[in-house]
């Protein structure tokens, strides 16, 4: 009964936190369009480029890619090669299909830990970019913010299978 309902916390904080996250990442895909658009206009009609649009290009994409990688392994979107895993038994491949969950979650969930005090450190030596001078831990925390949303939904895929497995 309790593990039940944790499941469906856990698929209700997925699936919603996956599509919030996805659709800031548009937000910033269609930012990053005008943004690049304006600065080819602006280099080759008045010779006049964005002052650090490959730095802001680059913040606007770190948050595109962490904040979208959440709805795509909730889509199972990710490229899986299952030449091997096809071939064996069900419950084979729902014991190989767990312990890919849970390595995917065991590194996303590192990965969220150790940005957390890179970007602490980069705030404390006050990291800016070199021409825009915008400040980078904020970028780097949301990339923890992104990476922690894939670890709910790998989360979420790894007690599927779970409770696929304990119902064969």
């Amino acid at each position: 009964m309790w593990l039940d309902k944790f499941v469906h916390i856990i698929d209700v904080a997925a699936r919603v936190s996956a599509k919030v996250t996805n659709i800031i990442a548009a937000a910033f895909l269609f930012i990053l369009m005008l943004f690049t658009c304006s600065d080819v206009l602006l280099r080759y009609l008045f010779n006049k480029p964005i002052l650090g649009s490959f730095e802001i290009t680059e913040f606007m994409m770190a948050i595109i890619v962490s904040f979208s990688l959440a709805n795509c392994a909730l889509q199972k979107g990710h490229v899986r090669v299952d030449l091997l895993v096809s071939r064996l038994s069900e419950r084979a491949q729902i014991v190989m299909n767990s312990l890919a969950y849970f390595a995917f979650l065991g590194l996303f969930a590192l990965i969220t830990w150790r940005i957390v005090p890179r970007a602490m450190e980069m705030m404390e030596f006050n990291q800016v970019g070199l021409i825009s001078r915008i400040p980078v831990p904020p970028f780097v925390l949301l990339v923890a913010v992104g990476t922690a949303v894939l670890c709910i939904v790998q989360l979420k895929n790894l007690l599927d299978v779970l409770r696929k497995g304990s119902k064969k």
